[in-house]
């Protein structure tokens, strides 16, 4: 559970994502077109669009560190990488939108 409250509001925030998620996932969205930036896919009611936080820290928003992707294609990427694991090939899109990338 995140602890730090919000200055609109004093209580914790059960969500570890903080009380402002929804802007930021809403910002990642139209910033992305409304498309999966690994496939291209719009959002559909079988596979819709999730943000993605590359360093997994749910609490990290810099926006070089979103990435909107397809359920498909985020189980993709959870499914083949571990933060700290020794060996990981990025796609492409990660390396235009990784830190340090100048991505917005």
């Amino acid at each position: 559970m995140t602890t730090v409250p919000s200055p609109s509001n004093p209580k914790p925030c059960p969500n570890p994502y903080g009380w402002d998620w929804p802007q930021i996932r809403q910002r990642e969205l139209e910033r992305a077109g409304h498309r999966c930036e690994n496939c291209g896919h719009e959002s559909q009611p079988r596979n819709v669009l999730t943000v993605h936080h590359l360093d997994w820290n749910p609490s990290n928003h810099a926006p070089d560190n979103l990435v909107v992707l397809c359920q498909v294609c985020h189980l993709r990427i959870q499914r083949r990488f571990r933060p700290g694991q020794l060996a990981f090939w990025p796609p492409p899109w990660l390396k235009l939108r990784g830190p340090g990338s100048g991505a917005p």
